[in-house]
């Protein structure tokens, strides 16, 4: 039997795993407990090797510092900022 084309072209998968900006923990939302991640990384406490040291550097500067907690605590609060914490990141 005839086939009926597709009416949409298929999509390649994506070449790199996306995340979200502040998404320490990579459970899909930024909240408190990304923070807290963050700062006991920072604190070099012991923390799951799974955490997105990419998703935690907010400001892109290659370094985590406590000004990258601290745009997460902004964002959180609702305080405008100047990354895009929240959204998604390739």
């Amino acid at each position: 039997p005839p086939t009926v084309p597709p009416t949409e072209p298929p999509t390649a998968p994506p070449t790199e795993a996306t995340y979200l900006l502040g998404d320490v923990d990579g459970d899909g939302e930024v909240t408190s407990i990304d923070i807290a991640w963050l700062q006991r990384l920072l604190a070099m406490m012991k923390v799951p090797e799974t955490l997105n040291t990419k998703a935690a550097d907010v400001d892109g500067d290659g370094f985590l510092t406590t000004i990258d907690a601290a745009f997460i605590q902004r964002w959180e609060a609702m305080m405008e900022v100047p990354y895009p914490i929240g959204e998604p990141v390739a």
